[in-house]
């Protein structure tokens, strides 16, 4: 199961998980159920690449800047999250 961040924080807050625990590679389940799987295709049918169309939109600087912002800001939030659980 994946939990976002917030969630994890949510179920401290609860009670549910012990303040200061640790959530890393080392304690985390990533096998994949059979829910996860789907059948091998055939080699026939096998795309390695498709393009995809997308347009080009001019942005003001204004705006560049302010998406830089906001992404700088979920980044810091990301980085208390693992130091509020352990590195």
């Amino acid at each position: 199961m994946i939990i976002p961040d917030i969630g994890i924080k949510k179920l401290v807050e609860d009670g549910f998980l012990t303040p200061g625990l640790t959530i890393g590679p080392s304690s985390v389940d990533l096998t994949l159920s059979d829910s996860f799987s789907w059948p091998e295709p055939e080699k026939d049918k096998i795309v390695l690449s498709e393009s995809v169309p997308h347009k080009q939109v001019q942005a003001e600087p204004l705006q560049v800047v302010l998406r830089w912002i906001q992404n700088l800001h979920k980044l810091i939030f990301v980085r208390r999250i693992y130091l509020i659980f352990g590195a």
